[in-house]
């Protein structure tokens, strides 16, 4: 007994869908990991970026402080 072509390509098809969900869940979990990765990543700039305004705050007040270009 002989597949009909239609039978054929019906289960060609049926196979490349399943490697394609087969991809597409393998993408969400890169991209699922990417994404918590750009959040630490953009909270831990956040404290970078506080820690950079106190460390100048604290320099232009010793500056002030201690004359800043004295002889």
């Amino acid at each position: 007994m002989q597949d009909n072509p239609n039978e054929s390509e019906l289960a060609e098809l049926k196979r490349e869908v399943a490697e394609l969900k087969g991809a597409t869940q393998e993408l969400k979990a890169s991209v699922t990991d990417l994404v918590d990765a750009w959040r630490a990543a953009k909270g831990f700039l956040a404290v970078v970026k506080w820690m950079a305004a106190i460390g100048s705050a604290l320099a232009i007040i010793w500056t002030a402080f201690h004359g800043g270009n004295q002889k």
